[in-house]
């Protein structure tokens, strides 16, 4: 069966309006829940999975998606992965497909290439590229390589509420990883309001910093 016609059959209406509720910008959601779009892409040969990816672009949501773990699961080095998700990153318009392709890949390759790749992501001009590389850097290089990519975070000229929320996501988990180095860009606000008091809001909701801590965070929002 065609994967466009096994996406079909696992719709469910129900599904497909919370989903349009919680992706804004996605066209055409079909409804299927994300664990079925894994078990589709898993159970695609190589070729397949590359066949797939060169239909772009896609007609639905759920087909991105597929797209995006099709990327993490192909049998490839990790520089060919690289360039499949530079062909792929322009057809990204949520943050769904945007998070899920970062999740899925490099889970036990954090080399060099993945960092500089990510780092190459925040100068473009597309959100969600730049979104993209964010999340690569919250996920798989903190708290390690915090101090190494922090100024490339602080140069992002992207005006986004996307981009805005990967970097509050990422300085937030700062605060909490490595709390020590990154509350110093909360003590003298380096960060617009939005992302300044959104990474002290996250950081705080977290059970994994103190309460001494927290109270400090608290006292730095910017009013």
């Amino acid at each position: 069966m065609d994967v466009i016609e096994r996406l079909k059959n696992a719709a469910d209406s129900d599904y497909k309006k919370f989903s349009q509720k919680l992706i804004p910008g996605a066209d055409n959601i079909l409804g299927c829940k994300t664990p079925y779009i894994k078990s589709v892409a898993k159970e695609m040969s190589d070729e397949e999975k590359i066949k797939f990816m060169a239909r772009l672009p896609h007609e639905f949501h759920e087909e991105n998606m597929c797209h995006a773990f099709c990327i993490a699961y192909v049998k490839k080095d990790t520089q060919t992965k690289l360039d499949m998700v530079d062909s792929f990153l322009p057809f990204v318009d949520n943050w769904a497909v945007c998070d899920s392709m970062v999740c899925a890949l490099w889970k036990k390759d954090d080399s060099e290439k993945v960092y500089a790749h990510a780092l190459r992501c925040l100068k473009s001009d597309k959100p969600f590229t730049v979104r993209y590389g964010a999340v690569c850097l919250l996920n798989k290089f903190l708290p390690d390589r915090f101090s190494d990519f922090i100024d490339q975070i602080l140069q992002i000229d992207v005006d986004d509420y996307y981009v805005d929320m990967a970097i509050a996501w990422l300085m937030s988990e700062s605060l909490v990883k490595c709390y020590d180095l990154a509350v110093k860009y909360f003590e003298k606000p380096t960060f617009k309001k939005f992302i300044h008091n959104k990474s002290i809001q996250k950081a705080v909701e977290s059970y994994r910093i103190g309460n001494d801590e927290k109270a400090y965070l608290k006292g730095l929002k910017i009013k």
